[in-house]
């Protein structure tokens, strides 16, 4: 008896933005993350992803098999706890960015203070 093979279907993604496709709008954030010297990388394995600071230095980590629009709206929420002053964002992105936050609707504090 044999085992029945599975087919995977890609899923077509719907694009974020009108002026950039997915995949530029990742390239664009993965810049940007550069840019303010955060170290990125993309991990298998069983975990949700996030940003840490390891000694000095600051770590972005996100699932190596999510989708596009998986690592945009990640990076995207990080992107938007951090100062970008100084720093170029173009406005297809800086749209993207401001829709992915206004839809997280800030509910948790980035930190919390105890008193």
């Amino acid at each position: 008896m044999g085992g029945r093979k599975t087919k995977t279907r890609k899923i077509r993604e719907i694009p974020l933005s009108e002026q950039l496709s997915n995949d530029e709008l990742l390239q664009a954030l993965e810049t940007l993350v550069r840019a303010l010297k955060i170290d990125l990388r993309y991990e298998k394995g069983d975990f949700a992803g996030g940003m840490c600071r390891v000694y000095d230095q600051s770590l972005i980590v996100l699932q190596k098999n999510d989708s596009a629009v998986q690592k945009i709206t990640a990076l995207s929420r990080f992107l938007c706890r951090i100062s970008l002053e100084g720093i170029y964002v173009p406005p297809p992105v800086r749209e993207v960015m401001n829709r992915i936050e206004k839809q997280a609707g800030e509910t948790e504090p980035v930190f919390s203070e105890d008193k």
